[in-house]
Parts: C-alpha cells; structure tokens; sequence
C-alpha cells in the first residue's frame, strides 16, 4: 500500500517534473562555492539527462563567479566543460541512447532557425544562444525563464539538456583529455577553422591551457605555428606540443626577428590590450584573432588605422564554437589520440569537486601544477 499522508494516499513524484539534485551553488559575487541542493527544470520529449561525472574548470567560471563582466546573476551553479552519463532520454530524442557519454558545453540552445544554427554555428545565432549557466544579466544571451544561472551549470550531480546540445564524445577520447576542449579547445578550433589551414603560419600568443589547446589543434590542422610567450622556461613545453618555434617576447630581438612573418596571430593572453606588439608580427592581409572575453578593465584598445588601411590587417574576436565543430574537433582528436594526450608537461590535475574552492584560489594564482584542473564527483 503507497504511503499515506493525514490519511490520503501519497502521489510518487513525477519523473518528467522539476527533479532536486545537488552541486556547487556560488551564493554571491566572489564568494565560495558551497554544497546545496539544486532544482532542475522539468524533462521534455527532447531532454537528455545525464550523472556528471567530469568537469574542466575554465577561467570563465572564476570570472563569473567574480563577476569580472557584469553579467553574473546569483545564486551561481557554474561549470561549463561537463563529461556525463546519460541514465534517461526523452521520447522525440534520437540520436543519444542511455549510457552514452556526452559532453556538456557554454551552449544549452539557441534560435535553431537562423542560417547559423542551420548550418550548426549556434555560437553566432542571430538570435542570441542561450547561455549553459547564464541569466537575466547576460541579457539576450541568459533570457530563459528557467533562470539557468541556478541550475544549468555541470557542477551538478545530474544535468538537463536538449538532446542537440548534448554532444556524443568518441568512445576514443578519454574524459579527462575531453572536459578541457569543450570550452577552451571549442574557442580555439572555432577561428583555426575560420583563418588558417595547411602550411599557414600561425602564431599562439600565451602558452597556457588556451594557448596549449590552440598549438595541439592548429598542429593537427597542418599549420605552421609559432609560440609567444613571456615565459621563456615554457620553450619545451611549447615546442613538445607542436610549436615550430618559440619566441621569448621579453627579448625585443627575437620579437624584432619575427615581424611580420605571420599569416594569423591567436591572442589567449587574459589580460593583454596593448596589440600594437602583436599586429607587427603580421604579414600584410594578416589577422589579429583575440580569444575569449577579456575582464571588463580590460575590454578598450586602440589602434591606428594605417596597418588596417594600407596592409589590409583584420582584428577579429571570437568565443565557443557550435554543435557541427564541435563534433568535428572531438573526432579529430579522437584519430590522433596519441598526439593530444597528456604529457609531463601538461598534464591535466585532478581534483575532488569538493576541492572547488582551493582550485579555484590556485588557477586564478597560477599556482597549478598542470595546465587545466578537472574536477570529479
């Protein structure tokens, strides 16, 4: 006999309603993430819900925690390079089956009929995508009635997403190699695939995981790539992940040495605006790519037109990528596994997600050992 309540017969709860789960709320602006529970909006024909079990933590979850562009909301529940299981599907859902491992990227939708999202460029929707953990602050791109900055981010134990924003992830790819392309590796993919190609020579500017992330694909792309950093004991590291060369830009003279040699410069420098020095590294018809979103103090540059006029540069932005190349880098990386495993030089740490705050205070005091921390539940 089903449990009874002041003596009326209790209802079992509804599987396709709102579901309480748990995960790393962030209650406040730069406050510490903490345990709680967590509501999920409620199971569709088209919904895939999936356990997490992996999450890169990237350098946007600390800006928003931080609120570094103004577009947080509170309470946060961030995480954005998800690795899950899937334990149920919808009934209009047909390309993921349960026990499929998917990712969980910055994108939870989108428009979907725009010539960008029909074409699997839902990062440049026309009308706006809809942000995996963002709400009313992000304006167009947090406007969901589901308030996602509560419950959309992949640190939760359980996650919902529409089955075309949830990415099948190659039986070839292991979970802790995938989680730091999801995010940073998309990023980077989405202008290698837009301003380069084979034998193009591209230039990385910063060697950490972005910049990691950007040698190993443009390498797989067949690009001829150049590091930049100004940290010269980072040369090995450079060079083991694919670099042709690598360039100390605290040596004026090898920065001199190398002007205007570049077909495309890939900035994943946090925190650089000055680009007068990189610009010079451009042959004519060169592109200036800046990667990712910089902290608002950050956000203004200035530059003369003359270059731009008279040598036909470009100065390009870019953040995430869509669906289509998203699946195009992770089978890409699945066939040339070997090349994109860790090394001793970047290696990936892994992390209790308990142990969110303390990972949190190292990466922003680049005091990690490895070059991206993957937090497991």
């Amino acid at each position: 006999m089903p449990p009874t309540l002041n003596g009326q017969s209790a209802q079992p709860p509804d599987p396709d309603g709102p579901l309480v789960t748990e995960g790393y709320v962030c209650p406040a602006k730069g406050a510490p993430f903490e345990l709680k529970q967590v509501t999920l909006p409620p199971f569709t024909a088209t919904t895939v819900e999936a356990q997490v079990v992996m999450i890169g933590l990237c350098h946007t979850d600390i800006h928003m925690r931080d609120n570094d562009w103004g577009i947080s909301n509170y309470p946060l529940l961030a995480g954005h390079e998800g690795v899950a299981h899937v334990t149920r599907v919808g009934s209009a859902v047909r390309n993921i089956r349960p026990d499929d491992r998917i990712a969980i990227t910055w994108i939870r939708d989108s428009c979907r009929a725009c010539d960008s999202c029909l074409a699997g460029r839902e990062n440049i929707c026309e009308d706006s995508y809809q942000g995996t953990y963002l709400g009313d602050s992000a304006g167009a791109w947090g406007s969901s009635k589901f308030h996602y900055n509560e419950n959309g981010g992949c640190f939760s134990k359980i996650q919902r997403i529409e089955e075309r924003f949830a990415i099948k992830i190659p039986d070839g790819v292991p979970s802790e190699i995938a989680c730091p392309l999801l995010c940073g590796g998309g990023t980077v993919y989405e202008p290698i695939c837009d301003y380069a190609g084979p034998n193009v020579k591209v230039g990385v500017a910063g060697v950490g995981g972005l910049g990691t992330a950007a040698i190993k694909l443009a390498k797989l792309r067949g690009c001829i790539i150049t590091a930049f950093s100004t940290s010269p004991h980072k040369k090995e590291a450079a060079l083991g992940a694919g670099a042709f060369e690598f360039v100390n830009m605290s040596d004026q003279a090898q920065v001199d040495a190398h002007g205007g040699c570049l077909d495309v410069l890939l900035d994943t420098t946090p925190v650089e605006s000055n680009i007068d020095k990189y610009m010079a590294l451009l042959k004519i018809n060169g592109t200036y790519v800046k990667i990712g979103i910089p902290a608002m103090s950050q956000q203004t540059f200035s530059y003369n037109f003359s270059s731009l006029i008279f040598q036909q540069k470009k100065i390009v932005g870019t953040v995430v990528t869509g669906t289509r190349r998203m699946k195009d880098m992770l089978d890409l990386v699945a066939k040339n596994i070997d090349f994109m495993k860790d090394t001793d030089a970047w290696k990936t740490e892994h992390v209790p997600i308990s142990q969110i705050n303390e990972a949190m205070d190292k990466l922003s005091n680049r005091d990690n050992k490895g070059y991206r921390y993957v937090l497991e539940w």
